[in-house]
């Protein structure tokens, strides 16, 4: 029977209103909404004016989000070219933007080289968040809305201002981190493949105006922060599309995997499909446990912007980079090689313990397992090949990854948890 996961598209970026996660009730705001019905998030006063957002209840939220959706039906063609259907960057040729300028504070959360870009077509003219080439587009007005040429506001077929696409990318200098713009690729393109949710990422060469050689280390400081007067290419890079809107945007801390083991453990089926999460992650060699890579969002099609209320809630880690091999040898070959998913295969024992239970349940293992079934070895082999794991940037080639892979899958496949 076909079965299809349901992954909405809305693309976010610096333009989105930040989304703030404090716990408690600030005094120049409204009255607390009562949260116990719903996901809610609510619309108070800045410090100096305008608006902001936080979720009134992390734990509502968290207590109604979901981890695992149907798993897709994929062919072969379909995991290489990735998520998001016909729109999906190939990566076959390159892609072309024009650099925006840092959020700073946002900026200084990681440390690995990346920069955020409105995405245009090889003559200039600006993507909606619709994902079309809008033919009128030439720039990007201080409001945020797609301008021509005179600057004038683009609307849509319902007279709406159009926004632009914004994306994400990270590019490599060299070393561990560099690594990055593969295994990060890798690992969301796994979990997709499971029925996971992820944001959308591809492999790409990015030819973008505006940026130097190195935005991310030549820019400092504020009076650093504008676009350069030159256009450079990024051959070593990947592209970030985000497939859900951040609840937590302008934190730099997300869900905790204790605390969402700890909120789910009434919820059987959510501890289950928590527990193969974390299986999984195991098997790609994650184990960062810091919760600044881990997002809570909504699914945009359940989302009220009146009411400040998500109907579909989810959880995912944002930013797996640190995998196959994990650490400060991510992406690298010999490391991985030598991995295995237990420490101890007799006990079930996870060698990477993220959310505190030690090991999965047996039903857990099951449930991945199956997923794992469905995911033939020639998908595998598409994941690292579409991801660029070759000898020369990872230390072995796609082939090579795959065998070693498929091996760790065996290794969950034969495993015991009762």
């Amino acid at each position: 029977m076909r079965t299809t996961i349901r992954i909405a598209v809305l693309l976010v970026g610096l333009s989105v209103v930040s989304l703030r996660a404090d716990a408690h009730h600030r005094d120049d705001g409204p009255a607390p909404i009562d949260t116990s019905k719903g996901c809610i998030v609510q619309n108070v006063s800045g410090n100096r004016g305008g608006t902001a957002w936080r979720t009134v209840s992390r734990e509502a939220c968290i207590a109604r989000a979901q981890l695992a959706g149907d798993q897709p039906e994929l062919t072969i063609e379909m995991i290489k070219r990735g998520p998001g259907g016909p729109s999906a960057i190939s990566g076959a040729t390159p892609e072309y933007c024009s650099f925006i300028p840092y959020d700073m504070q946002l900026k200084g959360r990681g440390r690995s080289s990346k920069f955020w870009c409105y995405r245009t077509d090889a003559q200039g003219r600006y993507y909606s968040d619709a994902q079309a080439v809008v033919p009128d587009a030439s720039g990007v007005s201080a409001a945020g809305f797609l301008v021509d040429a005179k600057g004038q506001v683009l609307t849509d077929d319902m007279g709406r201002p159009r926004r632009p696409e914004i994306i994400k990318v990270k590019y490599s200098t060299g070393g561990d981190r560099g690594r990055e713009v593969y295994t990060e690729v890798a690992v969301h393109r796994f979990l997709w493949t499971l029925g996971f949710p992820t944001d959308h990422m591809f492999r790409a060469t990015v030819v973008c105006a505006g940026c130097s050689r190195d935005p991310f280390n030549d820019i400092h400081a504020a009076a650093d922060n504008r676009p350069a007067r030159e256009t450079n290419v990024f051959k070593l890079a990947s592209i970030e599309r985000k497939a859900w809107m951040p609840l937590d945007s302008d934190q730099d801390e997300g869900w905790e995997w204790q605390d969402v083991y700890a909120i789910w453990s009434g919820n059987p089926e959510k501890r289950v499909q928590f527990e193969a999460y974390v299986l999984a992650l195991n098997l790609v060699h994650f184990h960062n446990g810091l919760s600044k890579q881990n997002t809570l969002a909504c699914d945009p099609r359940t989302w009220d912007a009146a009411t400040g209320s998500c109907g579909h809630p989810v959880i995912f880690l944002d930013d797996p980079g640190s995998s196959f091999g994990g650490g400060s040898q991510r992406g690298h070959y010999d490391t991985y090689r030598s991995h295995r998913v237990f420490l101890d295969a007799g006990a079930c024992t996870l060698r990477a313990d993220l959310a505190g239970f030690g090991r999965p349940s047996e039903t857990a293992r099951r449930f991945l397992v199956a997923r794992l079934s469905n995911l033939p070895p020639e998908g595998v082999r598409a994941i690292f090949e579409s991801a660029g794991f070759d000898e020369a940037t990872t230390g072995g080639s796609a082939v090579a990854w795959s065998t070693i892979f498929l091996g760790r899958i065996e290794e969950v496949r034969r495993a015991s948890c009762s």
